[in-house]
């Protein structure tokens, strides 16, 4: 249901750009700047399954992007600029600010040349416990585990439940119902524990995932 989801809203968006209407409704929708939330930025992956990859940009989509922002006179500022704009009601220009959340260490080796190729400031919100090594990151962990296994056991609201992971779609599905469980969960700590069981049977060690981010 949430990849259906995504490739309506896909459509959608594409139609909207094909027929040119995005162009009118631009004085209602267009505000006065954007704000781009990004998280990995790093080459293209060949997995078939890749589940978390609305997390991530390629190298050259950034460029393209700060190519086309350059192009139509867009300001790219920073935090603190787009802050101080938006108190003084100073709308003269449009504007954007890009933010990297997470601080991976390929925000450092693709996004960062990129960035200082356009002269483009950005700011990176580092998770403390990411740098030191010991996060979890818990939906890179469950990607991994389902990549790995033919098969998932594990109890969901107190039943036994087995998910068939043995082909690519068998996979996605998989992860959409686990993710959306994990993310109704009570709290951070009971999402750990299930993705501990989860690694513990599938032999995915989390602080290697963490390092290696």
């Amino acid at each position: 249901m949430k990849q259906f989801r995504n490739h309506v809203i896909r459509a959608g968006l594409g139609a909207l750009y094909f027929s040119g209407a995005h162009h009118m409704l631009r004085p209602i929708f267009a505000g006065v700047g954007a704000i781009f939330m990004l998280h990995h930025v790093r080459p293209r992956r060949d997995a078939e399954f890749q589940p978390n990859r609305h997390l991530e940009v390629a190298p050259e989509f950034l460029r393209a992007m700060l190519a086309h922002l350059r192009a139509r006179g867009v300001d790219i500022v920073t935090m603190d600029e787009l802050h101080q704009r938006l108190i003084e009601g100073n709308f003269s220009r449009r504007f954007a600010c890009f933010t990297l959340d997470d601080g991976y260490r390929d925000n450092r080796d693709f996004a960062l040349p990129v960035m200082r190729e356009f002269d483009a400031p950005f700011t990176v919100y580092v998770a403390s416990d990411f740098a030191q090594g010991i996060g979890r990151l818990w939906w890179i962990a469950l990607e991994m585990v389902i990549a790995r296994a033919p098969a998932i056991d594990v109890a969901i609201g107190g039943a036994a439940t087995r998910l068939d992971t043995a082909t690519p779609a068998d996979k996605q599905a998989a992860f959409d119902r686990l993710h959306d469980w994990l993310r109704g969960l009570p709290g951070e700590q009971d999402i750990e524990r299930e993705i501990g069981a989860l690694c513990a049977r599938h032999g995915i060690d989390e602080i290697t995932i963490c390092r290696a981010m």
